[in-house]
């Protein structure tokens, strides 16, 4: 079992500290009960992606290159932080990604 912490609204707390007494289990054990129901009902609800084949890595995803987009989309794709960091972890002056990704994925790039 993994230990985790999460910040609950007062009303939330409450709600799960009174069903925790009533049932005469631990807030832990109700808040574990009401993820793995919530997990249970999100899994029973997602779209199955299209499958092909019997390893993870055969789902049907067509990768895509620069060169396969428009001028106006590939200026808007480099307007996301999240695409300046393809190619970082190969870079040896980042050696302190983990530490400092935030800074890497919000300053300016140029």
């Amino acid at each position: 079992m993994k230990r985790t912490q999460i910040y609950l609204p007062e009303e939330l707390h409450e709600a799960v500290r009174r069903i925790s007494f009533e049932q005469r289990k631990s807030m832990a054990q109700v808040m574990r009960e009401a993820v793995a129901a919530y997990v249970v009902g999100e899994r029973a609800n997602a779209p199955s992606p299209t499958y092909r084949g019997e390893r993870d890595d055969d789902f049907d995803i067509e990768p895509i290159s620069e060169e396969d987009l428009t001028p106006e989309e590939l200026a808007e794709l480099k307007k996301n932080p999240l695409y300046h960091i393809i190619g970082m972890v190969s870079r040896p002056d980042l050696r302190d990604l983990s530490e400092r990704h935030d800074y890497y994925l919000l300053s300016d790039p140029e």
